[in-house]
């Protein structure tokens, strides 16, 4: 079974992506599909007591390329996953007129129905990503993340069987003078595993350091 990992680099330029492209050109079997990723962080408007348990802070992950799941992470314990994919909307549902047939996207539902609760603080994305096929059938993504001020970093996802491919990656980006950056593995369950929830998870961990 694969796993996931990512790294996130905030020292990064925006030629680093080139010089990663150009070593890992060694170890590469094919070139995949563009793809994008958008990341939500929200706080929350009501008050609360140090004592209360309910979190302030609120992830919202969008992955276009996973069947347009977005993964809402809260308190980094708790996970729902929706789908703006209207393939994915019930027979049962359209049958019985209980939907119109489209979906709201969760940051939609956020922004225009519940922003007396949630606050959008920015909105991270990267478009255009790359997507490299290792000779061991790894999959390794590497995109350039933006925010309202400007250039964030960038962001490497590695989905691999073969541990060595991700110590793979940080040879290389030694080899490029990066020794700085974050990396996150982690399982939010380890109990119960789920990609796209553990993809997700990992994300929330680089990015708020």
């Amino acid at each position: 079974m694969s796993s996931t990992t990512v790294i996130f680099i905030e020292r990064a330029t925006l030629a680093t992506l080139s010089e990663f492209k150009d070593v890992l050109a060694n170890i590469l079997l094919s070139i995949g599909e563009s793809w994008s990723v958008e990341v939500r962080p929200y706080r929350a408007r009501i008050s609360t007591t140090e004592s209360s348990d309910f979190g302030k802070l609120m992830y919202s992950i969008t992955f276009p390329s996973h069947d347009q799941k977005t993964v809402i992470i809260k308190d980094q314990k708790f996970a729902l996953v929706t789908t703006s994919n209207v393939k994915n909307v019930s027979n049962d549902l359209l049958e019985n007129n209980c939907t119109s047939g489209f979906i709201d996207s969760m940051d939609s539902i956020l922004t225009n129905k519940l922003s007396n609760i949630w606050d959008q603080r920015q909105l991270i994305r990267g478009e255009s990503g790359e997507t490299f096929i290792t000779k061991l059938k790894s999959t390794i993504k590497a995109i350039n993340l933006f925010s309202s001020t400007g250039f964030k970093g960038l962001l490497i996802e590695i989905d691999t069987t073969h541990a060595d491919e991700v110590q793979e990656v940080k040879d290389i980006l030694k080899n490029i003078g990066i020794k700085d950056y974050q990396i996150c593995q982690d399982s939010m369950d380890e109990t119960n595993p789920n990609y796209i929830c553990d993809l997700a998870y990992q994300y929330v961990k680089v990015l708020e350091y």
